[in-house]
Order: C-alpha cells, then sequence, then structure tokens
C-alpha cells in the first residue's frame, strides 16, 4: 500500500469513532435536562365566536393553582384543537386553567403575510381578565365548545 492510501484508510477508520465521540459528548455534556414531566391527559375543544367557528386562533391555558405549567393549541379550520404541554397535541395536567384566546388573522404587508391584530375582544386575551374557565381532569377530556361573543 502507498502511504497515501494508508492515510486514506487511518482518517476512515477514525472517521465512526470520531462521530459516536461527538455524539456522547453533546448527549452527555448537556446536564440541564429540564424541569421533571409532570403527567398530562387529552383534551380538546372548539372555539366559536358568533356563532362560527374559529380557525387559526391560539388557544392557551394558564393554571390557576399549584401547578406552574401552561398549555396550548392552534384552533383548525372547523375550530377545533387539541391541546399541547410537552409534545403536539399530548394532553395538560389535571387541574383548574383559565382560558385566553386570541385572533390575529394574517394580513398581507410589503409582499409578506404577518399576523394582523386580534379580531376578538382583548378580555379574552390576557388571563387577568378572562372569564374562560376550563377543569382539566385524569382520562380523556372532551370540553364543552368556548363560544365568544362581545
Amino acid at each position: 500500500m502507498s502511504e497515501v492510501t494508508l492515510s486514506q484508510h487511518a482518517r476512515r477508520g477514525w472517521a465512526p469513532f470520531a462521530a459516536l465521540a461527538a455524539v456522547a459528548l453533546f448527549v452527555t455534556g448537556c446536564g440541564d435536562t429540564g424541569p421533571e414531566r409532570v403527567q398530562v391527559f387529552p383534551a380538546e375543544c372548539k372555539v366559536i365566536w358568533n356563532g362560527q367557528p374559529v380557525a387559526g386562533a391560539l388557544v392557551v391555558l394558564h393554571p390557576s393553582a399549584g401547578n406552574p405549567i401552561s398549555a396550548r393549541a392552534q384552533t383548525e379550520k372547523d375550530g377545533t384543537f387539541k391541546l399541547s404541554t410537552y409534545d403536539t397535541g399530548d394532553g395538560v395536567p389535571p387541574g383548574d386553567y383559565t382560558v385566553t384566546v386570541e385572533w390575529r388573522k394574517l394580513i398581507q404587508k410589503d409582499g409578506e403575510y404577518k399576523p394582523g391584530p386580534n379580531v376578538l375582544p382583548n378580555k379574552f386575551s390576557q388571563p387577568t381578565t378572562s372569564t374562560l374557565k376550563v377543569r382539566i381532569a385524569e382520562g380523556t377530556n372532551v370540553l364543552d365548545p368556548i363560544k365568544l361573543t362581545r
């Protein structure tokens, strides 16, 4: 074998070990694994504004007491949504929550689409002013529709 070929084999031989070492350092080097996950339960609902389903609204559940974890979802075309805490549609920890809803329709500005102003009354966008309340229980939760009016 020529010296060049031997060098090429040596580099190829170390490549898998180098990649494995890099992955091991990344995984163990992170140190902070984040807060411990609590158990969540599936929860789904629907948002209705003046009798019509709301598509593309942001729904957030703010815990009322004891639990610092909130959940969120974006409504589908028919106004339905499945709440997420850690992963998409995974659910919500049990407890009492205040619900906020914002619906910012897309507007075109300078050739780009951007969220416009909130279409819904501002009282629904803040946990301190929202009158929307839900309770999440252990098991599957199919909540009553959230019916918004002025």
